[in-house]
């Protein structure tokens, strides 16, 4: 995780990773870096897109009349996430602009569905409020409601992840959404069919004198096991008398990983 947000140029970031807006508020007061806090919400969408999220005309048309064209078939991926039954977020972005950190990379769509008898909980407004911090530094950003609407007399407090007062997380869904290694994907089904243990993702390895000096895509602390995207990163884990594994060796050592994550 940290060399993303090294990608992205927001690394003073990450210790907001899942504090509230009013905590964003101050950082940013005291730390005025607009273009930073631009391309956090860049490495938001990033992570939440992935390349099987099938891509409709109807999110298509939507990126072309916001001011990007579409150069080759594929090129856009997708994510909507349903955060609750009248709160959705639709992300689109174009990994090569991503890689670019062009500021038009993504496009980002904040849906409110409602109607004057069922208006958004205080915990939905919540959350949108916090999305709208998020996501106001990209210049495609949109907020869509399905009635015009007033906000509410009094907006409550917004508390630190306010998202599970809506409805209870995922975890292995999360885990798919943040996986950067793709190869990885396929096994996800079935780490839950076999009902694996939960994985730390983004694990880094830390030495005597708390320095990084390794990562893993996948790390299960209580088993010393972790899943490594090189060589170097492997040797290291080794080193500190954890039991590494290529990622592209996964599947020829996939009954052995599941049988020492099963040993009690």
């Amino acid at each position: 995780m940290t060399q993303l947000y090294q990608h992205y140029d927001c690394s003073s970031l990450i210790s907001l990773e899942n504090r509230n807006s009013f905590d964003w508020l101050i950082h940013y007061l005291a730390e005025p870096n607009f273009e930073q806090w631009q391309n956090w919400g860049l490495l938001r969408t990033a992570l939440q897109c992935q390349p099987q999220n099938p891509v409709s005309p109807q999110l298509l048309e939507l990126w072309q009349t916001t001011g990007q064209e579409i150069i080759k078939q594929g090129q856009i991926k997708a994510a909507i996430v349903k955060i609750s039954d009248q709160l959705e977020i639709t992300s689109l972005i174009d990994p090569t602009l991503h890689h670019q950190k062009d500021k038009n990379a993504s496009l980002v769509v904040i849906e409110l569905k409602h109607n004057q008898d069922h208006l958004p909980s205080p915990a939905e407004w919540q959350e949108s409020l916090r999305l709208f911090n998020l996501y106001q530094f990209i210049p495609r950003f949109l907020i869509s409601t399905s009635t015009s609407i007033s906000l509410p007399p009094l907006i409550p407090k917004v508390e630190s992840n306010p998202i599970s007062t809506i409805q209870e997380a995922n975890p292995w869904e999360e885990i798919r959404q943040l996986i950067i290694e793709e190869d990885l994907l396929p096994f996800i089904d079935l780490m839950i069919e076999q009902k694996w243990p939960l994985p730390e993702i983004g694990y880094e390895l830390t030495d005597s004198g708390q320095r990084v000096v390794a990562n893993a895509e996948l790390a299960w602390t209580e088993y010393k096991i972790a899943l490594t995207t090189t060589l170097e990163d492997t040797t290291k884990f080794e080193q500190h008398h954890w039991q590494p594994i290529l990622i592209q060796d996964l599947a020829t050592n996939l009954d052995r990983l599941s049988a020492m994550l099963k040993h009690s």
